[in-house]
């Protein structure tokens, strides 16, 4: 079975190009937390480089329920569901993405329905 290619990859360079003209570049350091479980999901992220970890607060302690890395995105569900984040967000390393708010996704969805 081949991988998925992550999120980035599976865009045409026309929707690329329209992703980076919406989107905020935005840098995280290690061990920064990007979003913590509860939060207001108002935006979602593209990872250009690093990595994230995703852990959820189960009976006091911290589960690990997965990476991500370039070409990923993150937060999209909550931010499109207008809902609370499900889960923590945390630098590995420094990270570099791309941020949209939740309303510049929908509208971005509006514009390239592929």
């Amino acid at each position: 079975m081949a991988p998925v290619p992550g999120f980035w990859a599976s865009l045409t360079s026309i929707e690329q190009a329209a992703f980076l003209a919406a989107a905020h570049e935005v840098e995280y350091q290690l061990s920064e937390v990007l979003w913590r479980e509860g939060d207001p999901a108002d935006d979602l992220l593209v990872i250009r480089s690093g990595a994230v970890r995703i852990c959820v607060d189960r009976d006091g302690g911290e589960r690990i329920v997965a990476f991500r890395g370039p070409g990923d995105i993150i937060g999209e569900r909550a931010a499109l569901l207008l809902r609370r984040r499900s889960a923590t967000v945390v630098a590995v390393d420094t990270v570099r993405a791309l941020r949209m708010s939740t309303q510049e996704f929908a509208a971005y969805l509006t514009e390239h329905t592929r």
